[in-house]
């Protein structure tokens, strides 16, 4: 993640947690516990909690904010607690300050879902931590945010509390199909936040995306993200792209926000 990325992310999280804007507050709709439901009343959800979703989960060895080495290797990451288990959170888009919140209310004001859907980096992003494995906030990634003033489209989730180290920081992400072979260039960064002070990041390329492999109607599904060893009271998800010919559209569902968890053998 780059200098000006952090920047807009510090600023972007700041002003969510003091504002709510661009984002919504979990009410608690039946998890307030912070329990993951895995169908959400679906007979089969889009990203498998059973131990064999492909798992990249590392923690900082080193001390350096960076996440470098896997946890469990060789075992895939189950998720058993949601972010709801640390009470009311708000989940925000923070991809820049100029899109986003403020911009949508005004646009679906107006009567204009679809050109919401166009300049919305991250959409519904309360689904990321509504506790249903089902549903999901939909990154995208139009051309026109591919720009030097917007290198990436984000989310961060802000707790209202503090959360200890050792807790996780680990999203359930899909990739559509359809965006798998564009010609793109993807890099997936996790980060974790004390204020505005980055605590812990971990970025995966696309390279690594690729070994992860495919799942439900052929999209590529993955839980990444990290095992603190430092607290933390945000969460974000980037994802940032080249753009080789065409619009991308949705491209990334991130489905949970993943505070506990387990480590199990592949089925």
């Amino acid at each position: 993640m780059n200098i000006d990325l952090l920047k807009k992310t510090l600023l972007a999280v700041s002003v969510a947690a003091a504002f709510g804007l661009a984002g919504c507050s979990a009410d608690g709709s039946g998890t307030e516990s912070g329990s993951i439901v895995s169908d959400g009343g679906t007979a089969k959800p889009p990203l498998n909690n059973d131990g064999s979703t492909p798992t990249n989960v590392q923690q900082d060895t080193n001390n350096d904010g960076t996440a470098d080495t896997a946890v469990d290797s060789g075992k895939n990451f189950v998720c058993t607690q949601g972010a709801l288990a640390y009470g009311q959170v708000v989940a925000a888009d923070a991809s820049s300050g100029l899109l986003g919140g403020p911009l949508t209310s005004l646009i679906n004001t107006l009567g204009g879902t679809p050109i919401t859907a166009l300049t919305n980096g991250v959409s519904e992003p309360y689904n990321a931590v509504d506790g249903y494995l089902s549903t999901y906030a939909t990154f995208t990634l139009p051309a026109s945010l591919l720009t030097s003033a917007v290198d990436a489209v984000a989310e961060s989730i802000t707790f209202p509390q503090k959360v200890g180290a050792g807790a996780y920081a680990v999203f359930g992400v899909t990739f559509p199909a359809g965006t798998l072979n564009l010609g793109l260039t993807k890099t997936v960064t996790v980060s974790t936040y004390l204020g505005t002070t980055l605590q812990e990041s971990l970025s995966v390329n696309e390279v690594n995306l690729d070994l992860l492999g495919r799942t439900v109607a052929g999209d590529q599904a993955a839980f990444i993200g990290i095992k603190t060893k430092k607290d933390f009271n945000s969460a974000v998800i980037a994802l940032s792209s080249t753009l080789a010919s065409v619009q991308v559209g949705d491209a990334m569902h991130v489905h949970e926000l993943c505070t506990g968890g387990k480590f199990v053998t592949a089925p």
